[in-house]
């Protein structure tokens, strides 16, 4: 009975043991683990809004700098033109000074000859007095300072308009990228623990989950294309409208770009009229847009694709393959 009472006592004591262990075991890994944590948290402020903030902040810091230089740089360019016209002027006006001189000089001799009885006398005198060989051209310098101005501010007026449609543009793709990461993780949460089933979207309520608002780039249409409808409305015109030159801009085929890119699922939907027909479609940035051959038409390339339609038939493209 001795033995037993020792032997319980034993295994009890193994079990406390084991216990403590355990104990023990599970400090040190709930230890490492927050020591993991730790060394996670400054990777992840990199991506945390407020290094977002920072970084978007020092872009802004440098893209205000970078404005401000070439603002200076422009404004000592117009005080050195200043410093030339003034320069021509004060020049021609010395040398009408000294015509004025040499004229008030000359009048005086006349005057004093007029007084002379002796007409011999005059005449060979007058001969001899000096009189201006020329006219004086002045130069205009209102009209020159004008035409500076005037083409200092429409180069000027045409920048800050470039510079809008480029800011608007591409803040509005930010927008959207960020909307698209955000939507995209809502739409991944909405959709665990669904049906394999139903994963896929199939009637138009679930398609419009993934719905894009658009807005169409000037700067890639077509001359002979127009807008209207705060650039999600474009019509066809027979005569070329006045756009600017564009690096973006599609220079023989009727089409346009919208405003932002796209990236993961994206829908959208286009009403059509007129009997022609309508292309929609989709490309990669790097799709070549000058000149009329394959490369430049959605649906006809290796990166783009488009759905052709007409009153009697639609049919989807991709490299000339329908």
């Amino acid at each position: 009975k001795k033995l037993k009472e020792t032997s319980l006592k034993s295994v009890q004591k193994l079990r406390d043991t084991e216990k403590e262990l355990r104990y023990v075991i599970r400090y040190i890994k709930v230890r490492d683990v927050n020591a993991e944590l730790q060394k996670c948290v400054p990777q992840s402020k990199e991506h945390s809004t407020e290094a977002v903030v920072e970084e978007s902040e020092r872009i802004f810091s440098k893209l205000i700098r970078s404005i401000e230089k070439e603002g200076s740089e422009l404004k000592e360019k117009l005080r050195v033109q200043e410093r030339v016209v003034v320069g021509q002027a004060e020049e021609v006006l010395e040398m009408i000074q000294r015509e004025i001189s040499e004229l008030k000089k000359t009048e005086a001799e006349l005057e004093r000859l007029s007084r002379s009885e002796d007409h011999i006398y005059f005449l060979q005198r007058s001969k001899c007095l000096k009189f201006p060989s020329r006219t004086v051209e002045m130069p205009n310098t209102d009209a020159l300072t004008y035409l500076m101005y005037k083409t200092m501010r429409d180069t000027l007026s045409d920048l800050n308009g470039s510079l809008d449609e480029t800011l608007s543009r591409d803040f509005s793709r930010v927008s959207d990228k960020v909307n698209s990461v955000k939507e995209g993780s809502n739409t991944s949460e909405k959709t665990k623990g669904k049906d394999a089933d139903h994963t896929e979207p199939r009637t138009r309520a679930d398609f419009l989950q993934y719905f894009n608002d658009l807005t169409l780039d000037s700067n890639t249409a077509n001359p002979y294309l127009s807008f209207s409808g705060g650039r999600r409305t474009v019509t066809t015109r027979y005569e070329p409208q006045p756009y600017p030159n564009h690096p973006d801009r599609f220079t023989s085929w009727a089409q346009v770009l919208c405003r932002a890119g796209m990236a993961g699922r994206c829908y959208w939907e286009v009403e059509w009229a007129g009997n022609g027909g309508v292309s929609v479609g989709i490309c990669y940035k790097s799709m070549n847009r000058i000149g009329g051959g394959s490369d430049c038409k959605l649906g006809h390339n290796s990166k783009s694709w488009s759905l052709d339609c007409s009153n009697k038939l639609c049919f989807f493209q991709h490299n000339k393959e329908s």
